[in-house]
């Protein structure tokens, strides 16, 4: 319908240092894995970019003045995460270390994966605040179950560890001090 639509953005994707992090993505990602379990869910699936980037350490640019990749993440119980990326996106370094995480995908294929999920009985968990009624669909009529479930990493994402705290001050700081000098220079 959108006939002019844009090209979606392809912004290089960049590892979140883990001085920044304070947690290896591995880490992260083993913990959402038994949140998962606990809400009775087999996968998760994540639309929101800030988890994704939480989950995986990452950061993108995709976003205007937010550092945020587009994709999506299908997060399983058992530890086979999958990605859904442009992975033109992906510097080598950032692409090998992605692969270490989960099974790179291109967005493309996301629903197939659902349909895919659902059709071998899976529980997928779909955060109800912010998952599309179309995934809700997709598992529904292939076979599968969807269970309303927060998003596994918003509340995570949210507790900040020592380091992330350090790394925001240090921005503040760093924020302020530029802001303070432009207003004397102004």
């Amino acid at each position: 319908i959108w006939k002019d639509q844009p090209e979606p953005p392809r912004a290089p994707v960049e590892l979140q240092e883990l001085n920044f992090a304070g947690e290896l993505a591995k880490d992260k990602l083993v913990r959402l894995a038994s949140a998962i379990q606990k809400d009775g869910a087999t996968h998760a699936v994540l639309t929101d970019p800030s988890s994704i980037a939480w989950s995986f350490n990452i950061r993108g640019a995709d976003v205007p003045h937010t550092p945020l990749a587009l994709g999506f993440a299908i997060l399983a119980a058992d530890g086979k995460h999958q990605l859904f990326m442009d992975q033109r996106k992906f510097p080598r370094q950032v692409a090998v270390y992605l692969t270490q995480l989960a099974d790179l995908h291109d967005p493309g294929e996301f629903e197939a994966a659902i349909v895919e999920l659902a059709k071998n009985g899976a529980r997928i968990a779909l955060d109800p605040v912010l998952a599309a009624e179309k995934l809700r669909m997709l598992t529904e009529d292939n076979g599968g179950t969807v269970v309303l479930a927060a998003d596994p990493a918003r509340i995570p994402r949210a507790t900040k560890n020592q380091a992330e705290i350090a790394g925001s001050r240090a921005a503040h700081r760093r924020d302020g001090a530029a802001v303070a000098k432009l207003l004397c220079w102004l």
